[in-house]
């Protein structure tokens, strides 16, 4: 129990002032965080360039009561006190943090349940023509590609389970899985569709960003070095979409190869190595590498689609760790019959909450 006196002293309050009680407050269990503003567009910088963050983008802060996880995201409650100990310097203290659109912690409601029913359908219609059925609901919302296959990729990635406990012990479920095609072949199109009606994921244009912007890695700041955490260390438990990876695909997979074997991340720094579990969905888009001078075109400058897979991810080791690996062949190129683009009208859509309610409940 601390003394009157030195109570005062730490508060700056004159020992005998009139009309001052002071009361000490049970114990509580406080851990100190750095956090950062998820939605300001400074992150999107940081994104491409780890150098550009700055004191601005990230703030220390005390955290009262159960510690925050890394990777989540938070609705916090906050307040700026004074630290006696370091000249009344405004700090961050969080009395309550909420964390927010978890998939883990969402819960199934009568009403998700008759969401989930409208989804499933008629439960006697083979799996193919619900596949069938569900496709060319999307195609109302990107008419101009229609690629069965792409669209199948791209839904399982997503419904993929994080973990699956096989005797006892969690093994990784989520599909790692990469889009090779050529330019204006739907990949993108098709993926930012996904995002927004599943509100999950983050795209992140790799062409320009570097491994330590998207892994993590040190910074300097006014408080020394500090290890900040990459676009996919934040998002621990959901999922990535990497674009134009074709610049980066060696030099990531290489630094990513303990996260895809083990779901560890380990981030080298001055006082030892930081490792963190990490388990996050991943489908890389690319384009193909060709020779300067030669159009994109996979039909005529490779023989096979092994070649095409070694000109962007030339280490086997690399390879052989992709779950699933799709060629997206030019839209004129596809054979498949394109149904009637005004066989659904918008109102008989099945709204995009739906599945963002369901694919949570999976």
């Amino acid at each position: 129990m601390l003394s009157t006196e030195i109570k005062t002293t730490l508060l700056k309050i004159p020992f005998k002032e009139e009309g001052v009680a002071i009361y000490q407050s049970e114990k509580q269990f406080v851990t100190k965080t750095t956090i950062t503003d998820y939605n300001t567009v400074a992150i999107e910088n940081f994104d491409n360039d780890l150098s550009k963050a700055n004191n601005s983008e990230f703030y220390s802060a005390y955290m009262v009561g159960e510690p925050l996880k890394a990777g989540k995201k938070y609705n916090i409650t906050y307040r700026f006190v004074p630290n006696p100990l370091k000249k009344q310097e405004a700090v961050m203290v969080i009395s309550e943090a909420v964390e927010i659109d978890s998939i883990n912690s969402f819960e199934i409601t009568e009403e998700v349940k008759q969401e989930i029913d409208v989804i499933r359908g008629d439960t006697s219609m083979p799996i193919q023509e619900r596949l069938e059925f569900l496709f060319e609901q999307d195609l109302a919302r990107v008419r101009e590609y229609n690629n069965f296959d792409l669209w199948l990729l791209t839904t399982m990635t997503f419904h993929s389970s994080l973990r699956i406990n096989y005797n006892g012990k969690p093994l990784r479920g989520y599909l790692d899985a990469i889009a090779i095609g050529e330019t204006r072949s739907g990949k993108s199109v098709m993926a930012n569709n996904h995002v927004k009606k599943y509100r999950l994921g983050k795209i992140i244009n790799a062409d320009g960003s570097t491994t330590q912007a998207l892994l993590g890695g040190k910074v300097e700041t006014s408080e020394g070095q500090r290890i900040r955490y990459g676009t996919l260390s934040r998002e621990h438990e959901g999922l990535v979409i990497l674009e134009e990876i074709k610049d980066i695909a060696s030099q990531l997979l290489l630094k990513i190869r303990s996260v895809r074997s083990s779901q560890m991340l380990k981030i080298d720094r001055v006082a030892g190595s930081l490792e963190m579990v990490l388990y996050v969905r991943m489908l890389m888009l690319s384009n193909p590498r060709v020779l300067e001078g030669n159009t994109i075109d996979m039909r005529n400058n490779f023989n096979n689609g092994l070649e095409v897979l070694s000109s962007i991810v030339p280490a086997q080791e690399d390879q052989t760790r992709f779950d699933c690996i799709f060629l997206v062949d030019n839209p004129k190129n596809l054979t498949r019959k394109s149904p009637d683009p005004f066989t659904y009208q918008y109102a008989d859509l099945i709204p995009d909450e739906y599945f963002a309610d369901a694919l949570r409940a999976i």
